[in-house]
């Protein structure tokens, strides 16, 4: 459900989580109200139902806080591995250079077509929860073709040896953005839209009419605005906040550079 909204337009997005914020809230509000008419609210209602919404209110807070600090771990987590990413690389690319034999050239090719494959393919193929087939198909590619690679001197071994750790790091790379990508809506998020239920209906203790809805109202579309981003952070590869693949382009730059 959530992530349905999530990949509309930022604004459109936005707007719908906090009309839907507010309309929830109101609604749960003045539900509330009138079952405690219904009830026959004590005079001290008001009392006791504001100490417990200030507890509820802060509780809520620290779980959005706690999850918004998670998505926000996991997407800094993932642009560190893609410019780690990025870095292997060239790495990659520079080690098959030195290797100086026809399958390392050929190995080098393929890198820099895995470097356009990323750019151009797999950001678009991650926003749709899989990973590129084509770039999928290079990596294999490369992998077998560094495992391939004989060696005669010891500076080839070394090189070997170094190559085989970055490809392996690169496939690891590579499954954490398909997991990442395919990551279902956390539960705390379900948490706190109950939460989010519980006091607004203590605000319902409170005085009625305009003013106080208003307010409300901006507590309710506030907390849309949290919501949103918290969704928009655990889609990391599509959205305002996505992981990007620009380290990527620098790296292919670079290497384009060094072909002519």
């Amino acid at each position: 459900m959530f992530e349905s909204i999530t990949r509309l337009p930022a604004l459109i997005g936005l707007s719908l989580f906090c009309i839907g914020t507010i309309a929830l809230g109101l609604s749960c509000k003045f539900l509330f109200q009138r079952v405690l008419r219904h009830m026959g609210a004590a005079s001290d209602t008001e009392r006791m139902g504001g100490s417990v919404l200030r507890v509820c209110g802060a509780l809520l807070g620290l779980l959005l806080s706690l999850t918004f600090a998670s998505v926000q771990s996991k997407l800094g987590k993932l642009r560190d591995a893609v410019e780690l990413e990025a870095a292997q690389i060239v790495d990659i690319h520079n080690d098959l250079g030195q290797f100086e034999s026809d399958k390392a050239s050929e190995a080098q090719a393929k890198v820099v077509a895995y470097a356009d494959a990323l750019i151009n393919r797999e950001w678009q193929a991650l926003a749709n929860d899989r990973l590129d087939e084509r770039a999928q198909e290079l990596f294999n590619e490369i992998q077998l073709r560094i495992l391939d690679l004989e060696t005669t001197t010891g500076r080839q071994e070394s090189l070997r040896s170094n190559l085989i750790q970055d490809i392996d790091e690169i496939s690891d790379h590579r499954q954490a953005r398909l997991h990442h990508a395919t990551t279902d809506t956390p539960i705390f998020l379900y948490i706190a839209l109950f939460g989010f239920l519980i006091v607004s209906a203590l605000f319902a203790v409170h005085p009625t009419g305009k003013v106080p809805s208003l307010l409300f109202s901006f507590y309710a579309a506030f907390f849309g605005v949290v919501l949103y981003f918290i969704m928009e952070m655990n889609d990391p590869f599509q959205g305002m906040v996505r992981v990007s693949a620009d380290p990527v382009k620098v790296v292919y730059k670079n290497l384009l550079s060094e072909l002519n």
